[in-house]
């Protein structure tokens, strides 16, 4: 009887020297596999670097390929078939009329059109060109760009939009300094971030 429990208790310890053994390198494997942290999995919020990467393509006016110290940009995204995205218009071409002999850049970055993610920016590019056509009550008169797939991850995607319009507001040393729906932003707020010094 004596051997016998001691020869189990000599089994068991093998058995969970074994089974500790195989789950350790299970977890160094998955640990090797695990993907680093890039862009494209970080949560965006207020306080952070802005993403590098900018809408695919241009539609209307030129683009932001830098941010410069002094300036202010303001990505206002939005969608053709979206009724408050086009009810943002007026006031967005407001910024744009008041502010931007100051040094603020109102960049309209069109999303959601013909593909879900921005893989295929050509294919919107015509939808926002009807809709620029298009006689509405009021032309949209500052720049339009579509988004591509690089700056619906970065932007989009990792700020956790999920509606139209939504606007990020970025200074010229690329600080994200405000995001949210356009009816919380005012002119006042704009010409603020404008010389805000964190």
């Amino acid at each position: 009887m004596k051997r016998f429990i001691q020869t189990c208790v000599i089994v068991c310890t093998l058995s969970a020297a074994f089974i500790f053994s195989g789950c350790k390198k299970s977890e160094e494997k998955k640990s090797e596999a695990a993907p680093q942290t890039t862009s494209a999995n970080k949560r965006l919020k207020r306080g952070d670097i802005a993403p590098s990467s900018r809408p695919e393509i241009q539609v209307q006016g030129e683009p932001v390929r830098e941010f410069e110290k002094g300036k202010l940009y303001v990505f206002a995204c939005w969608a053709t078939w979206s009724d408050p995205s086009q009810k943002a218009i007026p006031q967005l071409n407001q910024f744009h009329r008041n502010l931007s002999s100051q040094g603020v850049v109102i960049t309209g970055v069109s999303i959601w059109e013909a593909d879900a993610e921005g893989d295929k920016p050509e294919m919107s590019v015509a939808r926002v060109r009807k809709f620029i056509a298009e006689n509405h009550s009021e032309k949209i008169e500052y720049p339009l760009a579509v988004t591509g797939k690089a700056f619906y991850d970065d932007w989009i995607r990792n700020a956790l939009v999920i509606e139209v319009p939504y606007i990020f507001v970025v200074n010229g040393d690329g600080l994200l300094l405000w995001m949210g729906k356009p009816d919380a932003l005012t002119e006042d707020m704009l010409k603020y971030y404008l010389t805000y010094k964190p």
